[in-house]
């Protein structure tokens, strides 16, 4: 290892108990830099570590022993951690990747685990089952012309999103398409994005919709991309009281809601036992 300036050495030092900004420990971390100044990490688009056992000292992350930016060094034993060369954070690698055709079955089983542990949360609270989610999405892989978009932390997939072209999808979807006079052979459906908590606030759902939407102008013939959200009350009784609509995001991406463009799906919410209904609200742009 070593600086634009003068040689560093490394060695190893005392254990050190490592934690990223969601609190996720890292035990024995070995590692010791033979320099006297401090390096002082920023927040990062990716996950950040710090010597500092995750204490935030005016918006700034503490010390790791050392004032030179542009390194670039891996740290033994954690495949997947980095020191950015401009600025010395220590960030996970998060490779994004997209899949079509033959490519896509080895992703399911991790979309529906996906699915599964994170639709349970507000705003979907979805009940659901291993056995519904191989049926849906063997038939959704399917489909002529879908794709999955998947973030990997090394081996694991731990951010999944979908798309598929809306004629091809499940006929719920493209019925009130049809209702309202569109061309459902011009208009590519995103189905869901679905990304582990640890690591989120990174860009990946940006890079989510980019990924889906150039997939979509690649297979040339649509104009407009489409998804839908669940429409739950404002004074529902599981609504967490910090709960943050996605709207703004959306709206950043360019979709708009169409007014009266809504389905009804149903599923077992948390606690049911029986599906019930659900409004879902159609958000779409020009691609």
């Amino acid at each position: 290892l070593q600086s634009p300036f003068q040689p560093m050495q490394l060695q190893v030092a005392d254990d050190l108990d490592w934690r990223d900004l969601n609190g996720v420990e890292f035990k024995s971390l070995r590692l010791q830099i033979e320099h006297g100044d401090p390096i002082r990490l920023r927040p990062s688009v990716a996950t950040t570590y710090s010597r500092s056992r995750g204490t935030e000292r005016n918006g700034l992350l503490g010390n790791v022993g050392l004032n030179r930016s542009k390194l670039g060094c891996r740290k033994p034993g954690r495949p997947g951690l980095y020191q950015d060369r401009l600025n010395g954070i220590y960030k996970m690698t998060i490779h994004i990747e997209r899949l079509t055709g033959a490519e896509m079955p080895a992703a399911l089983p991790a979309l529906a685990r996906l699915r599964i542990s994170e639709f349970l949360d507000w705003p979907y609270l979805y009940n659901g089952t291993l056995n519904y989610e191989e049926i849906y999405l063997k038939e959704f892989a399917a489909s002529l012309g879908a794709v999955i978009v998947v973030a990997r932390n090394g081996d694991d997939i731990v951010g999944v999103s979908t798309g598929a072209p809306l004629a091809h999808h499940q006929a719920e979807f493209g019925a009130p398409f049809r209702k309202a006079g569109f061309d459902v052979s011009r208009v590519f459906y995103f189905g869901e994005s679905v990304l582990n908590p640890k690591f989120r606030r990174q860009g990946i759902g940006h890079r989510f919709f980019d990924e889906r939407e150039a997939h979509a102008r690649g297979l040339g013939g649509f104009t407009h991309t489409t998804f839908c959200s669940v429409v739950r009350p404002d004074d529902h009784p599981a609504k967490p009281p910090n709960a943050t609509p996605l709207d703004a995001f959306w709206l950043k991406r360019g979709y708009e809601k169409i007014p009266g463009l809504i389905a009804n799906f149903s599923w077992p919410d948390v606690g049911e036992l029986a599906d019930s209904s659900k409004l879902m609200q159609f958000w779409m742009r020009a691609l």
